[in-house]
């Protein structure tokens, strides 16, 4: 039968790639073919990395947390905004990645999250919520 209890030191780890286009941007995707496919000619060439994030595994008392998150101090719901709630899950469990800007390593940190470009962010946050179900 699978473990019940999460330990603390149980990670998920999440595989992606990035490139850059010819126009200076930085782009990711779930793998190498799926950015090529996505970008094809507007990636220069030699420019994709493959890259990892470490988050740790949430618990329920985890998930309580990070969706109490979308609700005023006074306990009124706010609309459901999944951006912030993606966020609030990838700023609370991670723990390392391989993520680094030239030769110098990016902290994984809440700040650096909230600092990615948006759609860096998003492919990270959609491979996390893939792989805790939600």
């Amino acid at each position: 039968m699978k473990k019940l209890l999460i330990k603390p030191n149980d990670v998920i780890k999440v595989n992606f790639v990035l490139g850059e286009r010819k126009n200076g941007e930085v782009v990711a995707d779930i793998n190498v073919e799926a950015i090529k496919k996505t970008f094809g000619e507007e990636l220069v060439d030699g420019t994709i990395e493959e890259h990892w994030a470490e988050f740790r595994r949430p618990t329920f008392a985890d998930t309580i947390d990070i969706n109490g998150r979308i609700n005023t101090p006074d306990g009124v719901r706010l609309e459901f905004n999944p951006l912030a709630v993606r966020f609030a899950r990838m700023a609370k469990l991670i723990k390392t990645w391989s993520l680094k800007e030239g030769d110098k390593p990016i902290p994984a940190t809440p700040e650096a999250i909230g600092q990615l470009d948006p759609f860096i962010a998003s492919i990270i946050g959609m491979l996390l919520d893939a792989a805790i179900g939600v």
